[in-house]
């Protein structure tokens, strides 16, 4: 989504340099997005999320447009800032 790309960017220019995929972790959340869930990337690293057809889809973040509609469509999930403390 916008606002997924919108917080990548401002946390590359606040220079923080990593930051991790967070799913909803609803009923509905999809398998791979719930695996997904907590993977932490450098600034510029992408995600690694999983497809139905058991491949990996690399995604700059949750909503990446160029992600494929199985893994954008509907998507809740939100990229979040990971700080060294959380390590």
């Amino acid at each position: 989504t916008l606002a997924n790309q919108g917080r990548s960017q401002a946390m590359e220019e606040a220079g923080i340099e990593k930051r991790k995929w967070v799913s909803a972790l609803l009923a509905s959340t999809r398998e791979s997005h719930r695996a997904a869930h907590g993977q932490v990337r450098k600034a510029g690293e992408k995600f690694e999320i999983g497809t139905r057809s058991g491949g990996v889809e690399m995604m700059n973040e949750p909503g990446d447009p160029q992600g494929s509609a199985e893994n954008v469509v509907g998507c809740m999930c939100q990229v979040e800032a990971h700080f060294p403390w959380e390590e």
